[in-house]
């Protein structure tokens, strides 16, 4: 299989400014792109990315680790790299979610996908 480097040099290519949000952080405003922003690039880029997380546990279900994360591979133009992700200390229904989109932003960030904004 051929990686397609064209179509992943398109991860990096910068945010709008409208689909950039602010993030309150220990009294500074970090700059994000939240996860719906992120997927629409994946999915303009590679209608057919995945993700999986990294271990299951005993139910089949993504394994979170003592501190609410987990690690994930995500798959894009053929290419896969890890990428972890936790719920920033919640608990509840959401956590899951919250977590798996911080591994999304982080695993992405390893494609170049809103790096920018962390250099």
């Amino acid at each position: 299989m051929t990686t397609d480097l064209k179509s992943l040099s398109r991860l990096r290519e910068p945010f709008p400014k409208e689909q950039i949000g602010k993030l309150p952080k220990g009294g500074i405003q970090l700059d994000f792109v939240g996860h719906g922003f992120l997927t629409a690039r994946l999915l303009d880029v590679d209608p057919l990315w995945n993700w999986e997380p990294v271990a299951l546990d005993e139910h089949g279900l993504p394994l979170l680790d003592e501190y609410g994360g987990l690690w994930i591979r995500l798959t894009v133009c053929g290419v896969t790299r890890l990428g972890y992700g936790d719920a920033g200390g919640r608990k509840g229904a959401d956590s899951i979610k919250v977590a798996i989109g911080d591994a999304l932003r982080n695993a992405g960030m390893r494609f170049g996908l809103a790096l920018d904004l962390w250099c």
